[in-house]
């Protein structure tokens, strides 16, 4: 029987492969299992009595939070089956259990390890940015993360000075991207929530034409959950370049708009619900078009009418909008009654 998960427990915590399937039968195997149990008690109490901070807090946490249900198994059966439902593949549990060994056998090193390990995996860069020096920057962001292994802290904590030093590195030319990124993308936010704002009226103008009945089918149904979806992602961000700039030196992220450095404002999203919002206008401008027609030399000569004719036969929405209310629905009804 295939047992990928163990293979890992037992790499970390060496000790002889099992000989039977049950763990319980087999104190060579139980061996090792005790001492990952032991592993995890001892991270779990750190985290009590000494706080991690920044990134490395939720990283912890959920590492302990995995493995603690993967401690609970008895036998092979159990174990691969829990670690299974919690890993996609092997590696990530053998990421876990030397994180949980190393900050068991030496806190202090596996400390730092994590810290910078925590920050440069949250920069969450790719390497397919758009831009070459981000490219460039993910590229620096794989070797720091790979050459920043947890054996280090067991096996060579002499190297952290100097992996220390490389990590500076790469931390202060992400910090000025990031400070370039926010200010850019909130800028582009800002414009794109602003112009989204401005055709609220469009929704409002929609959804009077849509109430009457006499125009056939509702059209643009979902037009206002998407402009509030569309502004509900583009919150402003009211943290100070100053703030941000000391926020950064701990956290990979701001703090107040959680921004990564690879997102990007909503734009295309936006102007394609312009544009159906425009379409779903224009199909209802066009079904009073014709609605009317019949009916504009008898009523043409009323005031609300009449700039309600021209704004039918304009062509754009904008005046549309603009007379679009409750009382000119009312006055729609009663002529299309009418007839």
């Amino acid at each position: 029987m295939a047992t990928p998960f163990l293979d890992e427990l037992a790499a970390i915590f060496p000790t002889a492969r099992p000989r039977r399937r049950r763990l319980a039968e087999d104190r060579a195997t139980v061996a090792p299992l005790r001492r990952f149990r032991g592993a995890v008690e001892t991270v779990r109490g750190e985290i009590t009595s000494s706080p991690f901070e920044g990134h490395s807090a939720a990283l912890v946490r959920d590492t302990i939070r995995r493995l603690t249900q993967i401690a609970a198994a008895y036998d092979a059966d159990t174990l691969e089956e829990s670690a299974a439902g919690i890993y996609d593949a092997p590696d990530g549990f053998r990421g876990d259990l030397a994180l949980v060994r190393a900050l068991a056998a030496a806190p202090g090193e596996a400390r730092q390890i994590l810290a910078m390990r925590a920050y440069a995996a949250a920069a969450a860069l790719c390497s397919d940015q758009p831009a070459p020096d981000l490219q460039e920057l993910a590229v620096d962001q794989s070797i720091v993360l790979e050459r920043l292994s947890y054996s280090v802290a067991l096996e060579a904590p002499q190297q952290i000075e100097a992996l220390s030093a490389d990590f500076e590195l790469f931390r202060r030319r992400y910090q000025r991207a990031y400070l370039e990124h926010h200010r850019a993308y909130h800028a582009a936010a800002g414009a794109v929530r602003t112009d989204l704002e401005a055709h609220r009226s469009w929704v409002s103008a929609l959804a009077v034409l849509n109430g009457i009945d006499e125009l056939g089918p509702s059209v643009g149904a979902d037009l206002e959950e998407r402009l509030q979806a569309l502004l509900d992602a583009l919150p402003p961000c009211g943290l100070g370049e100053q703030a941000l700039r000391s926020s950064l030196a701990t956290n990979a992220r701001c703090p107040e708009c959680g921004l990564a450095i690879a997102d990007q404002p909503p734009s295309i999203q936006a102007h394609a619900w312009t544009e159906d919002c425009r379409r779903a206008l224009h199909t209802q401008q066009r079904r009073l078009a014709r609605a009317m027609v019949a009916r504009a030399i008898e009523d043409g000569s009323r005031p609300a009418f009449e700039r309600f004719l021209r704004a039918v036969g304009a062509g754009d929405v904008a005046p549309l909008v603009e007379v679009m209310d409750g009382s000119v629905a009312a006055l729609i009804r009663e002529v299309l009654a009418k007839r």
